[in-house]
């Protein structure tokens, strides 16, 4: 039996309706996986966006040890509020 184009029965159209669904689904499921190894390539770095600071010199360690002795909150009386405040290099 011969079909005309247009004349699909039923079960043909299913198939033909489910064929282009699953294909659908699978290129979906490549461009998500695509946009996440994309994410991920563009997430690492190969050199750091912060730059790093000196190690602190023995002077320096020397000096905030004496300041952090100074502002000791221990010494505090009770109900007393303190505040230290340190710089950038500190």
């Amino acid at each position: 039996m011969r079909v005309e184009a247009g004349q699909l029965d039923a079960a043909a159209r299913a198939r033909s309706r489910f064929r282009f669904l699953a294909g659908l689904a699978l290129a979906a499921l490549a461009a998500a996986a695509l946009a996440a190894a994309g994410a991920l390539f563009l997430a690492l770095d190969t050199r750091p966006r912060v730059p790093a600071m000196a190690a602190p010199t023995a002077e320096e360690v020397g000096g905030l040890k004496k300041t952090l002795e100074r502002q000791d909150p221990r010494r505090l009386k009770p109900g007393e509020m303190g505040t230290l405040s340190l710089d950038r290099r500190e």
